[in-house]
C-alpha cells in the first residue's frame, strides 16, 4: 500500500482492481481509479492485450 492517495487512469486494455474493503471490478480504458492512502491494493491485466496506465501519487513538498 501507500502512504499517499494513488490515482490511475486506464489508458487501453483492462485490468482487474482489488482494493481493500470493497469488491474487486473490472476497470477498462478511461476508467479513473482513487486508492485512499494505507489501503492496501492490487491490479492485474484481464484479457488478450496489455493494460496500460497513468498514475499520479500525492505528496506535499515541504520547504525550510
Amino acid at each position: 500500500y501507500a502512504d499517499d492517495r494513488v490515482f490511475w487512469v486506464v489508458q487501453s486494455g483492462q485490468m482487474k482492481v482489488t482494493i481493500e474493503g470493497q469488491e474487486p471490478f473490472i476497470a477498462s480504458k478511461h476508467f479513473l481509479i482513487q486508492v485512499p492512502k494505507r489501503l492496501q491494493y492490487s491490479m492485474e491485466v484481464v484479457g488478450n492485450e496489455p493494460a496500460l496506465r497513468f498514475e499520479m501519487r500525492s505528496w506535499v513538498l515541504l520547504v525550510a
